[in-house]
This record gives structure tokens, C-alpha cells and sequence, in this order.
């Protein structure tokens, strides 16, 4: 399920840029990394078979086009929260919330700096 979110975020390509980025923060261990991107291989939209086609499939060239490829911080929170599930730890809520304003006053600061 987790894995299914981030490929819908940023496709098959932008996958392992971040579980790396997930790696290098401390949230996920290195056999982590490697055993997600295994798994990551049999996920994802479906390939078009020309034999077969019912509507859900999708072209080839779209598999890796995602709807957002872009992450927000209720993203990086939601994927941290799945971390936690797996790894089965419960997340302290004063925490996530904390973590919630902290990354949410990043974003709104760099959007500023763009203007």
C-alpha cells in the first residue's frame, strides 16, 4: 500500500530518488532500501497487452507518468507514519503534529522564496 501511494506521487522513476532520499534521513535502513525497490518492481500501473486491453490498462509510455509528481509535507508525513506502521511503532501524535507545522512553515518559506 505504502509503496503504492509513492509510486502514484512520482512514478517508477522518481521512486528509488525517494527511498534514497528516505535512507539518507535515517527513516529507512539500507536492506530496507534495497528490499523496497525489489518489491517496487511488481508494483504499479498496469503495462498495455495488445491481446488484452481492458480499460484499467494503460499505454507503456503513461506507466510512469504520475498524477503528482511532487511531494508535500502531509506526503513526507504520511509516508513517515507508514515507516512507523511497518516497522511496528506507534507514532507519538504531539510529535507528528509538531513535525506537521514544522514542515508545513518549510513549504509555505520556500514558496515565498520563489515569489
Amino acid at each position: 500500500m505504502w509503496l503504492e501511494f509513492l509510486i502514484n506521487k512520482v512514478g517508477h522513476s522518481g521512486l528509488e530518488e525517494t527511498l534514497e532520499y528516505y535512507h539518507k534521513v535515517g527513516w529507512i535502513s539500507n536492506e530496507a532500501l534495497e528490499e523496497l525497490l525489489k518489491l517496487s518492481s511488481g508494483l504499479g500501473p498496469y503495462i498495455k497487452n495488445d491481446e488484452w486491453e481492458p480499460p484499467e490498462y494503460i499505454t507503456k509510455e503513461e506507466a510512469d507518468i504520475a498524477p503528482d509528481n511532487k511531494f508535500a509535507a502531509s506526503d513526507h508525513i504520511k509516508s513517515l507514519v507508514y515507516i512507523e506502521k511497518i516497522a511496528g511503532r506507534d507514532m507519538d501524535l504531539n510529535a507528528l503534529n509538531q513535525l506537521k507545522t514544522n514542515l508545513n512553515q518549510v513549504e509555505r518559506a520556500t514558496k515565498n522564496m520563489g515569489d
